[in-house]
């Protein structure tokens, strides 16, 4: 479809009007049969709800409610995860603590040394 600017709006209604009249002139409005339109009203509104769908298998029911636990399992971990993070999580060292003193190398760590 087409974009059209707001300020060529009022053009494409003006064309679009045109073409609906060159419509009207062109074809004769026709009666719709009675029988057409009863068969059409029957199939669009004869079901109690015409948009209920039919119920889900077993299968399609097993993995949807699968799929929800999966999710809320996922969700939970993940907000776990970032609240342990920023409450409870590691702390960096500060800069004022002392560092630790590296170990003496023992006498086999020397001699592999040098």
């Amino acid at each position: 479809m087409k974009f059209v600017w707001p300020w060529d709006r009022k053009k494409v209604e003006r064309e679009l009007g045109s073409v609906e009249s060159l419509l009207a002139t062109a074809f004769k409005p026709v009666n719709a049969r009675p029988a057409f339109v009863n068969s059409l009203r029957q199939r669009l509104v004869g079901s109690r709800n015409p948009f209920a769908r039919v119920s889900l298998s077993t299968l399609e029911l097993i993995l949807l409610i699968g799929g929800a636990i999966v999710g809320a399992l996922v969700l939970v971990f993940t907000l776990l995860r970032r609240f342990l993070g920023l409450f409870g999580g590691r702390r960096p060292e500060k800069a004022s603590a002392p560092q630790k003193k590296p170990k003496p190398l023992s006498a086999d760590a020397k001699k592999r040394a040098a």
